[in-house]
């Protein structure tokens, strides 16, 4: 395709239903995409909790748990020491 072409990565975003049964809201974006990563937030009280789960990550193996996230000024940062089974 044109954008392996420029060597790019190309970001598609989506919002998801609370049920998330799809992956997508289209029902295909993951179908065409090589990657779907699933952000997650959860607030109680004054705390907040941010996770990911690698959905989907084609011809590479990638961890399967749910992974700790921050969000800072050098973008987003895993707490590596913060997995969730």
């Amino acid at each position: 395709s044109e954008l392996k072409d420029f060597d790019a990565t190309a970001l598609l975003t989506t919002e998801l239903s609370e049920d998330g049964k799809e992956l997508s809201a289209d029902g295909l974006s993951e179908f065409i995409c090589d990657g779907v990563l699933v952000l997650h937030y959860l607030g109680v009280g004054s705390a907040e909790f941010r996770s990911m789960m690698i959905r989907k990550m084609r011809y590479t193996a990638h961890q399967k748990d749910y992974l700790m996230y921050e969000l800072e000024n050098k973008g987003i940062i895993i707490k590596q020491e913060e997995i969730f089974k």
